[in-house]
């Protein structure tokens, strides 16, 4: 369960965009070249409707994203995850989605009202035994989280 954080510091939210990661990010956990995913979502267009896009220059320019220059980065929504983890058909891919799917879900649960990467978070306060028994997570997987800024912990009233 512990690599599910290292997953969800790479999932983030542009303004007007659902929570996504990167495709160098999903190519990295699919043990692919990123070269090969992009093709893949090029070459399947139908399997990718709205769950992956294409990022702005402007967006691309956000810190979260850290794009420097070169071709502009896709990013994937869970379920663009999802379909290229299918598409793949790969070992690797197919137990790693189990991994992206739960950060994703991690994020989801302990963020919703979160918008616009981190600098914009408005995460859900929440305790820590709250955080644990809803994600299942370790209590320094949580502070891992904490400590990124990914969410926020209140302390429990006795």
């Amino acid at each position: 369960m512990e690599g599910i954080v290292d997953i969800a510091s790479r999932i983030f939210q542009l303004p007007g965009r659902p929570l996504c990661i990167l495709d160098r990010d999903l190519a990295g956990l699919y043990d692919q070249p990123t070269g090969e995913i992009n093709r893949i979502t090029v070459l399947y267009p139908r399997k990718f409707t709205r769950q992956v896009f294409l990022l702005t220059k402007a967006e691309a320019q956000h810190p979260d994203v850290g794009w420097k220059r070169g071709h502009l980065p896709h990013a994937f929504t869970s379920e663009g995850a999802l379909q290229l983890a299918g598409v793949l058909n790969t070992e690797i891919a197919v137990s790693r989605y189990i991994d992206v799917n739960r950060a994703f879900g991690v994020i989801g649960l302990l963020s919703p009202g979160r918008s616009g990467g981190s600098a914009g978070w408005k995460s859900m306060m929440v305790s820590e035994d709250l955080a644990m028994s809803l994600t299942g997570l370790t209590k320094p997987a949580i502070k891992r989280l904490v400590l990124s800024g990914k969410i926020s912990l209140v302390p429990m009233e006795p």
